[in-house]
């Protein structure tokens, strides 16, 4: 799982630094009068309600912690002032694009979807704009890595399954697997009536 987060934080940091790139290039299209500020920003945000890279999701918002666009639409128009950090910081204020520094910066928060009666932890990379005072985040959900570490999870366990299942121990000895939480993974063959779990708890 740690894996996973390294990775997509780094995914996480590509995706936000590029479209950072777009949107100063089309500032600086507006600024050497090829186009207009409003033509700048509607070309921007329109490239960015096309993109897609994979689960992450893109979104802007403005110094004042207005969500200008968001990929998925329910956030776009609500206010992220209130929004902290897991390391109690103000994302609205931390991030902001005068604030923030060119390289970026990575937080881990909580972040409900509409309707949604518990936060969802959400972790994201954040890209200022200074010229139009926005800042770009993508952001991955961490319901999806662990999603994806359950995937991954299985896929080995099965592997491990048809593995035991031809391993002879003596005459009568098998193995089984349990984890950190002293769930049962394999069980040994026939061993259906006995209680793993309580002689594992009874031998701790």
């Amino acid at each position: 799982k740690m894996e996973m987060v390294v990775r997509a934080t780094r995914q996480e940091k590509g995706m936000s630094t590029t479209c950072a790139s777009v949107f100063k290039e089309n500032a600086s299209l507006s600024k050497k009068g090829l186009l207009s500020e409003k033509e700048a920003k509607q070309k921007s945000l329109n490239w960015l309600k096309s993109v897609r890279f994979g689960k992450e999701k893109l979104f802007v918002f403005d110094k004042n912690g207005k969500v200008i666009l968001h990929q998925d639409m329910e956030f776009t128009g609500t206010s992220i002032v209130s929004l902290e950090d897991m390391k109690g910081r103000r994302i609205a204020d931390e991030m902001r694009a005068d604030v923030l520094k060119e390289r970026g910066d990575f937080a881990v928060f909580y972040w409900s979807s509409l309707g949604e009666k518990t936060d969802n932890q959400k972790m994201g990379y954040f890209s200022p704009v200074p010229s139009w005072g926005w800042t770009i985040c993508a952001v991955i959900d961490f319901v999806e890595i662990e999603a994806e570490a359950k995937k991954k999870m299985d896929k080995i366990i099965q592997v491990l399954k048809d593995t035991f299942a031809k391993m002879t121990i003596a005459k009568t000895g098998a193995a089984f697997l349990f984890n950190g939480d002293r769930l049962l993974l394999i069980s040994p063959p026939g061993s259906d009536n006995i209680d793993f779990p309580s002689v594992i708890n009874n031998r701790s």
